[in-house]
Formats: C-alpha cells, sequence, structure tokens
C-alpha cells in the first residue's frame, strides 16, 4: 500500500518544480528585457544596444537558478525519489526554446 504522505510529498515536490520554473523565467526575463536597453530602428528593423548580453544573462541564470532550484526543492521535499529532476528537466527543456525565441525577436 502507499503511504499517502509520501505520496503527497513527492506531488507537492513535483507540482512546486513545474510551477516555479516558468516563474522564475519570467522573473529572469523582465531583467533580461530591461538590460536589453533601449530599442533604435535601423532601416525599420528594431535592434537593441545589449541583447547578446541579455540573451547570455538569461542563459546561464536561467539554467544555474532552475537546477539549483531543483536541487533545493528534491532535497527538502523528496529526497528518495528522482521524479523532481525528471519533472524539472523536462520543464526546462520546455521552457528554454520560448524564453530564448522571445529574447531574440
Amino acid at each position: 500500500m502507499v503511504d499517502p504522505y509520501k505520496l503527497f510529498k513527492y506531488s507537492l515536490a513535483n507540482i512546486a518544480v513545474i510551477v516555479s520554473i516558468p516563474g522564475l523565467g519570467e522573473r529572469l526575463y523582465g531583467i533580461a528585457d530591461q538590460m536589453r536597453g533601449q530599442p533604435f530602428a535601423d532601416v525599420g528593423v528594431v535592434m537593441y544596444e545589449h541583447s547578446g548580453r541579455a540573451w547570455l544573462f538569461w542563459l546561464v541564470s536561467f539554467l544555474s537558478s532552475s537546477c539549483f532550484l531543483i536541487f533545493m526543492l528534491k532535497h527538502y521535499l523528496s529526497r528518495e525519489s528522482s521524479l523532481p529532476f525528471w519533472f524539472g528537466g523536462i520543464t526546462i527543456l520546455l521552457c528554454l526554446p520560448w524564453y530564448l525565441f522571445a529574447l531574440a525577436w
């Protein structure tokens, strides 16, 4: 028989990972969007002052913060289960192209 307390903890850890990674991505995207600087138009094409720097900042900070967040949630909520790593990895892979496309746009 499955222990309801462990099932609740595992479910809570997985839901927390799935919800917190896009929230972290949104927060870091807002910071990176401010880092891009003021837009200027060059022959009708909108360009930004520091788009490469903002893109690199977001990529490094999102990946490192997400991995740290997954590790902390797994350590404190579900020590025996490796499901938060799987759910977190899938969520990171789904969020990564979405935010990179938005920053590159």
